[in-house]
């Protein structure tokens, strides 16, 4: 899986030049279940997980707005995104990004 990370005021078609590029793994997903508080039984149904994982987070886990999809190795891909963004408003600690996403694809 490849994760563009959202910095504010970036043009995700242009985020792979600047090596905005990082791979998530499936822990790194289970880890931010678990931090959103999603119960151990709804994460194990999801990623079709024995039971005892012992997944433990942290509140770094993924804690960034990103876009996610799947990439074969070695062939060409085009992936597309609804422009949507939910903005949450936790006591002004937090500043959220500004995406600047083409309409209404993206051809990366």
């Amino acid at each position: 899986m490849l994760n563009l990370l959202m910095e504010p005021d970036i043009d995700p078609g242009k985020a792979v030049n600047p090596g905005l590029v990082d791979e998530t793994f499936k822990e790194d997903y289970i880890r931010s279940l678990c931090n959103m508080r999603i119960p151990t039984i709804t994460v194990r149904q999801i990623h079709q997980l024995p039971n005892g994982t012992g997944v433990e987070a942290t509140p770094m886990d993924l804690n960034y707005v990103s876009m996610t999809f799947k990439v074969i190795g070695g062939a060409p891909f085009l992936s597309s995104f609804q422009e949507q963004l939910q903005v949450l408003e936790l006591q002004d600690q937090c500043t959220l990004p500004r995406l600047q996403i083409p309409k209404p694809a993206i051809s990366l």
